[in-house]
């Protein structure tokens, strides 16, 4: 244990909870916060991948137009995939060479900073493909990390007023 007010202000003799300043997990989610917002600014200019091809499959994830675009595709050569996939990652500007069916009705969709969700061929065995853009991944992050900072305000608040009781 540490020394009175160590855990938070003094008030008539009384330990409170931790300030915001002071909680870890406000700064984790800070970090993670301002993260996401560099990754949606730099999308909007730049696009960067990663991909996995092998003779049946391709799987991608690429970042791009204001999200996140994820495919997979069978490419119907049949057999099972070779050992020695192989693996790309890349960075270029957005209007060289961004192309390929599907990320054309996102890109005619995108208003400005803030495109809409696409999501296509998901019972399809060819392969699916699916665009998040960075201001739903943003919003539920946020709202994820409020409702855990909430949370943990209330359960230390309840754990200091039966410890003091």
């Amino acid at each position: 244990m540490g020394r009175a007010g160590e855990d938070g202000p003094v008030e008539n003799g009384e330990i409170g909870p931790k300030p915001l300043r002071k909680s870890v997990g406000f700064w984790m989610g800070a970090v993670v916060a301002l993260f996401l917002v560099w990754a949606w600014v730099d999308s909007m200019w730049w696009s960067t991948e990663i991909n996995r091809s092998s003779e049946a499959e391709i799987v991608g994830l690429h970042s791009r137009i204001g999200g996140i675009y994820i495919d997979h595709v069978q490419t119907g050569s049949g057999g099972t995939p070779r050992s020695s996939a192989v693996f790309l990652w890349g960075r270029h500007d957005n209007d060289d060479r961004i192309g390929g069916e599907g990320i054309e009705s996102i890109r005619a969709s995108a208003s400005g900073w803030f495109p809409t969700f696409h999501a296509s061929g998901w019972g399809d065995a060819r392969g699916f493909k699916a665009f998040v853009p960075y201001w739903m991944i943003l919003l539920a992050w946020v709202t994820l990390w409020t409702l855990t900072l909430v949370l943990y305000g209330r359960w230390q608040r309840k754990r200091l007023a039966v410890r003091g009781s």
